[in-house]
């Protein structure tokens, strides 16, 4: 069975939106289910008297909190429409694949899920471009700070003040939000409102938990697609210049196609770098560069996939794959036709790394349509 977890950067979407109908899946005797869980302010709002009174001296993960309790659910009662709550499957795409990973990292749900599959998420732990993602995890003193002034700037200086809000004004703003303290070495920056490493739901961050080993031991499969990650398509490339910064979103890489576009961009974010970077994806023109910003973008996505995976499997024995969509779908509005959110296979084009019992990690890749 499968229990699928909605998008939208932890600030907007909904379980219930049309292109994640279970139907087609439940009609292949699949179970499915699909969820709303809290966004924003309401899923993320962490302050020091929100932590003092919880009992755990955490806050700001009310919306992974609800997954658990979603998966909780699952295991007491869905036997009774038919699942197996032996064989729970999660899945997510972009903030849903976040949600994936956080939750394949927090012994609270550890035993809930069997097999975990994230579109459009996983990235190692150093590569820059995570600090632009909702993904980008807070820690508990960051997040506290940032909600503390969040509450001022409503006027609601203690919890009982902030409680009596009403909801409209608690959450006015959230979503266009952004954390202005992370340096991502470039002009986007994640959402405010995200995840935050509390010590309890999630005891550490990404590279601490993998290099111990204390992940839950699922099977997983992730990967990315084509045009996402601040990559378009060449037909894209002239609707993009003409939008500019009007494109961009908390959350969503930039994207760079005209020459001073490109080369500032790589000059700030690899400094003394920056020239053999170039040298690797040249931009003499508009055209070049928007090229090579796009052929960069995706050699990143796939290579820091692939260095997620194998600092997973070190420690777990379930295998761990990776799959890179390339397949453009004939029918669409825009041009990004393999573009973040599309439809994706398992079954093109995955690489498969697994742990061995002692020894260096074994990768086979395996293509398919």
């Amino acid at each position: 069975m499968l229990v699928w977890i909605h998008g939208g950067g932890f600030r907007v979407g909904t379980g219930a939106s049309p292109r994640y109908d279970g139907e087609a899946l439940a009609r292949k005797a699949l179970v499915v289910v699909t969820f709303n869980y809290p966004l924003g302010a309401f899923g993320c709002l962490a302050t020091p008297e929100l932590s003092a009174e919880s009992g755990h001296h955490a806050s700001g993960n009310y919306g992974l909190l609800d997954q658990i309790a979603v998966l909780k659910w699952v295991r007491r009662n869905i036997v009774h429409f038919g699942g197996d709550p032996d064989r729970v499957t999660i899945a997510g795409q972009s903030a849903g694949a976040g949600s994936v990973n956080f939750l394949s990292m927090s012994p609270l749900a550890r035993g809930l899920f069997h097999r975990a599959v994230a579109q459009s998420h996983a990235r190692h732990s150093r590569d820059p471009d995570l600090r632009d993602l909702g993904t980008s995890y807070r820690t508990l003193a960051d997040a506290e700070a940032a909600g503390a002034r969040y509450a001022t700037t409503r006027e609601a200086r203690t919890l009982d003040r902030l409680r009596s809000l009403p909801w409209q004004k608690l959450v006015e703003g959230d979503a266009s939000a952004v954390d202005g303290a992370v340096e991502t070495g470039g002009p986007a920056r994640p959402p405010s409102f995200r995840p935050v490493v509390d010590g309890w739901v999630l005891p550490a961050g990404y590279e601490e938990t993998y290099a111990k080993g204390r992940q839950n031991d699922v099977w997983y499969l992730a990967g990315n697609n084509l045009d996402e990650s601040g990559a378009v398509p060449a037909n894209a490339f002239a609707e993009y210049r003409a939008l500019g910064r009007r494109s961009w979103r908390p959350g969503a890489p930039p994207v760079h196609l005209t020459r001073k576009g490109f080369v500032d961009a790589a000059q700030l974010k690899f400094g003394a770098m920056a020239d053999e970077f170039l040298r690797l994806y040249p931009a003499a023109t508009d055209d070049e560069a928007a090229h090579s910003h796009c052929a960069a973008v995706r050699d990143n996505a796939r290579i820091s996939t692939w260095l997620w995976a194998k600092d997973w499997a070190a420690h777990t024995d379930p295998p761990v794959s990776t799959y890179f969509w390339t397949y453009a779908a004939p029918a669409g509005q825009s041009a990004r036709r393999a573009s973040h959110g599309s439809p994706r296979s398992t079954s093109c084009g995955a690489t498969s790394t697994r742990a061995a019992p002692s020894g260096p990690t074994r990768t086979a890749t395996s293509r398919g349509r």
